[in-house]
This record gives C-alpha cells, structure tokens and sequence, in this order.
C-alpha cells in the first residue's frame, strides 16, 4: 500500500509539472493537458489507483473474513462487489486507452465505468467495516459480562478507519457527479489517504491493543511474558475493588495494586527451580507509570494469528479430520476484578498483522475469560463450599483462545454462573498451540500440562474436565499418569480413544493439516513420526498391530496395549474417575472408526467377517469396548469403572463436532458444576454427586 500510494503521488506531481510548467503555453492551457486522457502518464497513475483500490478492497473484505471466523458465505456479498469493482476499474482503463482525441473526464462513455468503480468499492467498505464493527460489538458484549477488558476502543479504530476513507470516498464520488474539478483534489488526496486508514489499523492495534481508556500501549508501556516461545502482553486493570492481586504461578507473594493503579510492592521473586535450572529464579517487576506487571522472560518472543473455522452452538473447531521443549511457567494467572489482556507481536509477524490485528485482539481475550477470578456469583454461595472448576483441552486444528473456545466457555457460565474455567494451552502463543496440535511429542506435551495444571490453585480441589477430539485421550492420558489435580468428571467428544485406522481428512485450504497428514501417511510408524506428529501417535492400524505396539510410545501406552509394559497406576488412576462420559458423533467419518470414540476398533482382517460391497468397499467388523482386550483384562480400570455404572456412552447426532444445543447442553448441567467443599491442601469432597 505505501509503495502505490508513493508511486501514485509520484506520477500525480510529473502530471502537476508537465501541465502548469510545461506545457503551461500550450493552446488550451493545464485544462487541455488534462484532458488528454490517453495520455501515458494518466493511464498509468490510473492503474495505481484501480490497483491500490483493489487491493485495500480485498484486505478489508479478508479481515471481515477472519473476524468471522472464516465464514465466507458471510462475505460472498462483499466479494460480488469487490469483482464488480475490478470489472469496472479495468473498464475505466479501457476508455482511457480508447479515447484518441481531447476529451474531459465527464464524457458519459466514462462516466459510467467511473461512477460504478467508485459506488461498488464505497459500498465494499461500508459493508465490510459494518461486518468487523459488529463482530466486535457482539465480542464486546460477551467478554464485559465477565469483566474482560471493554473494546470499544478497538471498535472505535475501526469505525474511525472505515469513516475517514468513506467520507473522503463519497466526497469524490459527489464532486464527480457534480461535474466538479474540485474531484482531481480529491482524487489525488484518495491515494494516500488509503494507505494511512489500512495503516491506522496496524499501528494502533498490531503494535498494542486499545485499552479500556483509548490509549494504545506500546511495547515500551506494556509488561511482556514469555513461555514456551510465546508473548503475550498482560494489562491488569482495577475497577471498583480496594485492592487487585496479581500472583505469580506459585504465589510466593503477591504484588498488590491499590485503586487507580498504585503499586504497593516494586519487585517479587519466584523459585521455580523444579522448572528446569535457567528458570530457577525469575522476576516479576511492575511497569513504571501503569498498572501492568512485567512478567519472567524465557524465551524469544513469537506471535501469530490462529486458523479455525466456527460450528453450530458451543463451537470447538477442530481439524478435518512446536513440541514445548522448554516450559517455565505452567501458567500466568492474573489475580483481579478484570484483567485486561493485551497482544503484542513480534517484528517476526508483523507482515501478518495487517491481517488478522482485528482478529488477534478479540481471540486473545479468551485466555482472559479462561483465567478469571471469582465472580460475585461465586462468593454469594454457601460458606465453605463452591462451584467445582472446569478445564477444556481443544481439538485438532483449535487453539486455547479461539473464539469457538470463548464461545464455550460463555455458554457455559450462562449455564453455572461463577464457575472457574481454564483452557489448557501446550503454547501461550496462539498460532503455536494450533501447532502444537499437529507437530510434537504427545507425552511430553501432557507432562508439561500436568505442570500448567499443578500451578493452579483453583484446581488443586479437582475439577471436572472437557476434550474436544484429541483433546480428549490426551485428558484420559492426563488422569492415568498424573491426575494431580484429579479430575472429577471427564467428558470426551468424538475422541479416538483407540486410535485411528485412517488419519482425519484435511479442509482443502488448512496447509498445515494437509502437511501434517502427507507426513505422516508416507511413514506413520517411522522414529521420527512417532515422536513429532501427533496424528501419527494416536494411529492404530488393526492391519499392523505388531507394528503398532513396537513403536508407538502413546497410545500403546495409555490403553496399556504392550503386555510386558502394563503400568497399573492407569487404571487405579482412571478408576478414581466420578464420571467417563464418551460422546460418539452419529455420522462421524473423521475419526475412522467413528466407535473409537466408545473404545471400539476395527477387527484384524484374518478375524473379520468382510463383505464386499458392489462399491468396492469393504465392511469391516468393529470390536465394542466390552470385548477389547483393556475391558476384558481391566488393564486401564475401564471395566470397573464400566460395572460400578460410570462409564456413559452418549451419542450426538451430526458429524464431528458438529455440536447442537441438545447434544451439548444436557451434558454441562448433568456433569459440570457441582459444588465442592473448597480447600487447596487436600482433595475437594463432593457434596452434590453426580446421578
């Protein structure tokens, strides 16, 4: 955008010098240069502005896109336009061209191809700054319930960027109407003025989002964090409480802010020599001149933007279908009224935040919803007793802070009002935990959530736990080797609890997921699969089990598989389980069998009875899980908890993860939010137990 608004103005004063310098002398003056319309230097600083018009049209219909979370029937109407506008821009150059005598720029062969560019990429705009507005209105509405920061500000850039090019937009088209020369002003003024809206975004919101009080923090005014190679900006803010807490993960001390922000402590150390020798002494400092706490660095600072896709009612995206080598700090808990979180990329992605800076703003803020303090709600229960914590692990293809994730976790506080949500994260970094999803090792991934967990202090009672897909062996694999914090309840939707036999198909346009999935195809059992794509270990081929138990090193692991391996702790440990909860999506074909989601699996060939269809498909025999092996022998507890009436299985109709308000709802009421004594030292006792 810079260098064609440079460029435009470049050729705009060589027009300027030749008609009023020039040929000033020439019969008929600077007016009669000017409307030489096929003219080089005019047709070529036309194409600029068609050029540059275009492209800022299809940058604001792309991040109407992303805000909405790549829903793009939303944004066909803005696309209709934007080719209508492209059509008419090259019909404008066309007349130029065709035009061989003097000619003004009123002349009605033109004005027709003029006046529809400039109302088609008008209206563009309108709409597609009317779609991201409202988008971050209907967020904003959502996240102030909770007491997250206030957008306004952000809506206000946005508002602020669509109305300057507008106004400037429908002036220029009326003065064209009008027959004005005032429209060659304007028109000069059109060029640079969209570079510097399209800019405006970027600068206030890619460098640091708006605050509650409209100012823009930069990276010298905000706190940064770093874990796992990710940065985040946090902000607390204090609204009406005569004093908000920020607490470092183990709370050693807190650093107190008093009303309107004044810092009773400057520094606070934590000992976090149990996370690895580098991070054993780390820092947390408040920020001069502001209320943010400038937490431990420990590691390069990365950003992205994420990838998902919404679905119907609470919305976890998941795939069709960056290992966290060093972790520091399990998790950065903000202890306030609200807590304002800010993101901040890195130079590293700043050609991307011209995108998605809209987008990033609002997603982050589910990692401020997923880390709230108590809510009046809260302390109005009974004394000594409160709402037992929920924590998410996403799917394939998601991210902690998505907003399908926000979505969620909002629905859910609609149904238990008050109650503490976490949404588990193997990477701060909200492209990096999309990642995560696809390239790392497994187990090494839920020991370092068995870490973030362990941090938190309103899990250590227990809590109840959701996996959405993958999410949800990697929970099941959580409780049989750790469970401390133990979960209570544990649903699971559409997870592959014995595996797949076929990797989840890709969307066509997810890269990523495509890259991953050809990976993992050519050598699913290879060294190198096994231990860095995750699809690769939780693939069960019935065809080469021997294979399978040789070289997987997760599933094998978790189901107890391998004989002369058989950890008992796992099924003590799932034993010790309130609920299993196991939803099936009735026509599921990502997760190949859809019955792994029960624990079921293909036979082996040389023990199925195959049919073959006229198709040429084979139909093969599924085992349910009361004759797999792990039932039969209870090599994970699966059967005592099967015969004592805690495993449930539940259906939902639709394919994966296509979750209705009737499938989702009815399990959040019946198996998330008892109430627990509270207490940290020892385990939560139930008080209302789930039938």
């Amino acid at each position: 955008m810079f260098v064609l608004a440079t460029m435009h103005i470049g050729v705009n004063f060589t027009r300027i010098i030749k008609a009023f310098i020039i040929f000033k002398d020439q019969p008929g003056g600077p007016a009669a240069y000017f409307n030489q319309l096929s003219n080089f230097t005019n047709i070529f600083g036309s194409t600029i502005y068609v050029a540059q018009t275009l492209v800022g049209d299809a940058f604001v219909l792309y991040r109407s896109a992303v805000v909405w979370g790549r829903k793009w029937w939303i944004v066909a109407f803005p696309c209709l336009l934007l080719v209508g506008s492209t059509v008419s821009g090259i019909g404008i150059l066309y007349s130029f061209a065709k035009i061989t005598t003097e000619g003004e720029i009123f002349a009605e062969q033109l004005s027709h191809w003029i006046t529809s560019f400039f109302t088609l990429t008008l209206s563009t705009n309108i709409i597609c700054t009317g779609l991201i507005a409202l988008k971050i209105w209907r967020v904003n509405q959502l996240s102030t319930r909770v007491g997250a920061t206030n957008l306004m500000p952000v809506l206000l850039v946005i508002v602020e960027s669509g109305a300057i090019y507008s106004a400037t937009l429908t002036t220029l088209l009326v003065t064209y109407l009008a027959n004005s020369w005032a429209q060659y002003l304007l028109l000069d003024a059109v060029s640079p003025i969209v570079g510097i809206v399209f800019s405006l975004v970027i600068v206030r919101l890619g460098l640091g989002l708006s605050t509650s009080d409209g100012v823009t923090h930069t990276f010298k005014d905000v706190g940064r964090s770093f874990a796992g190679g990710s940065a985040f900006n946090w902000a607390p803010s204090t609204k009406t409480d005569d004093f908000a807490s920020v607490a470092p993960p183990n709370g050693v001390e807190k650093i107190k802010i008093g009303q309107h922000g004044k810092k009773e402590t400057t520094t606070t150390d934590m000992d976090t020599s149990h996370f690895g020798e580098e991070s054993s002494k780390l820092q947390w400092t408040p920020l001069e001149g502001s209320d943010s706490v400038r937490m431990p660095q420990s590691g390069p600072a990365e950003s992205a933007i994420p990838n998902r896709r919404h679905r119907a009612s609470c919305r976890p995206s998941t795939g069709s279908g960056p290992n966290l080598e060093d972790w520091r700090i399990p998790s950065l808990l903000l202890r306030s009224s609200s807590t304002a979180l800010s993101y901040s990329p890195s130079s590293q992605y700043s050609d991307m935040i011209f995108l998605d800076a809209i987008h990033a703003g609002l997603l982050v803020l589910a990692a401020t919803l997923g880390h709230v303090s108590a809510s009046p709600l809260q302390e109005r229960q009974p004394q000594g007793l409160r709402t037992r914590p929920l924590v998410f692990w996403h799917g394939l293809g998601d991210s902690y802070g998505s907003p399908a994730m926000l979505e969620c976790m909002q629905e859910v506080r609609d149904i238990h009002p008050g109650i503490y949500i976490h949404s588990i994260f193997v990477d701060q970094n909200l492209e990096e935990d999309r990642k995560a999803g696809f390239y790392g090792n497994v187990n090494d991934q839920i020991a370092n959530v068995s870490l973030q967990l362990a941090s938190i202090p309103e899990l250590k009672g227990g809590f109840d736990a959701i996996g959405f897909s993958q999410g949800g062996q990697f929970l099941r694999a959580y409780v049989e080797r750790y469970n401390n914090p133990p979960i209570h309840n544990l649903i699971t939707f559409g997870s592959q609890h014995m595996g797949v036999s076929d990797l989840p198909l890709c969307r066509p346009w997810d890269v990523l997921c495509q890259l991953a999935r050809a990976a993992a195809r050519r050598g699913v059992y290879s060294n190198y699969a096994q231990e860095n794509l995750v699809q690769a270990q939780y693939f069960r081929d019935p065809e080469r089990l021997p294979q399978y138990l040789a070289t997987n090193k997760f599933l094998a692991s978790i189901n107890n598989e391998v004989d002369d391996a058989v950890n008992k702790t796992y099924a003590k440990n799932l034993r010790s389980l309130n609920k299993l909860v196991l939803v099936l999506f009735s026509e599921d074909v990502t997760v190949v069998p859809k019955e792994s989601s029960w624990f079921g699996s293909y036979a082996p060939s040389e023990d199925a009875r195959s049919s073959f269809w006229p198709s040429g498909i084979f139909d093969k025999t599924i085992i349910p899980m009361r004759l797999q092996p792990l039932y039969t022998e209870d090599r994970i507890g699966l059967k005592t908890l099967d015969k004592r009436g805690d495993v449930v299985l539940e259906t939902c109709e639709g394919v994966h993860m296509e979750l209705s308000k009737d499938c989702w709802e009815p399990l959040i009421k019946r198996f998330v939010g008892g109430l627990t004594k509270t207490g940290h030292d020892s385990v939560s006792q139930e008080i209302l137990r789930v039938q």
